[in-house]
């Protein structure tokens, strides 16, 4: 009986892995959905019921809108908001949920669309209205949680996957070296200088820092500008200002 080649072995166990990398990919991106679906759920109950389920869905340090938060002064603040509201409503539009991970980083980014409904029974008051909502969940630990939380206005760019960006700004580099090679360029550099959003169009905005460096008779010429890309939902480079 004939045995396998090793190049039919090799094929194999290569089949296998990226089934099962696929696997744990799918797995990250369900854990990753359930913890952003859990949160508005925890947020939408009960006040005990909130503050005691909160502190399990936080990192000790968490990016909170923009600032570094220890997950003690997170909590403080949505006990304020809960006395102002304690009867809320939050659900996610299920057609609008979107999940980015980065396997390097261990790392997924949610985001989605929800509606809102709050009320003060006591004073009579309530609200009502949706927003965007941006989780970013980490997998470094025993359990996911959320590092960062953020929201913005449907209509406003919103963050761009953590990590997800590094080839956009390969294709910006090649962008700006094409444009500049007939005027003597022999080096471009390019760095993130901000952060990355993506539009409602799926477009992504990118801050960059560019460094060209030119052939000249008298020696290298180096220029520095900041450059903001745009990158299409198809990996092109749709304009450089």
């Amino acid at each position: 009986m004939a045995r396998p080649s090793w190049r039919i072995i090799g094929l194999g166990l290569a089949a296998s892995v990226a089934l099962v990398g696929a696997a744990e990919a799918a797995d990250r991106d369900r854990a990753a959905l359930d913890l952003a679906e859990r949160y508005l759920e925890v947020w939408s109950a009960r006040n005990d019921v909130m503050l005691e389920a909160t502190p399990d869905l936080y990192a000790p340090a968490v990016g909170y809108y923009g600032r570094q938060t220890r997950r003690s002064e997170l909590l403080a603040e949505k006990r304020r908001f809960a006395d102002r509201w304690p009867v809320r409503r939050y659900t996610h539009r299920p057609e609008t949920l979107r999940v980015t991970c980065d396997a390097q980083a261990r790392s997924c980014l949610v985001r989605s669309l929800y509606d809102y409904k709050v009320a003060n029974p006591g004073k009579g008051t309530r609200a009502q209205g949706s927003s965007g909502l941006a989780l970013e969940v980490s997998f470094a630990s025993d359990h996911p949680v959320i590092v960062s939380e953020t929201a913005w206005k449907p209509g406003e760019a919103k963050p761009a996957p953590a990590g997800g960006d590094d080839r956009a700004v390969a294709l910006c580099r090649d962008y700006l070296a094409r444009a500049a090679a007939p005027h003597g360029q022999i080096r471009v550099q390019v760095e993130r200088d901000g952060p990355v959003r993506e539009t409602s169009r799926g477009e992504l905005t990118l801050p960059l820092a560019a460094r060209v460096v030119y052939a000249r008779a008298g020696g290298p010429e180096t220029r520095s500008s900041p450059v903001v890309c745009r990158v299409d939902p198809a990996g092109r480079v749709v304009g450089i200002e």
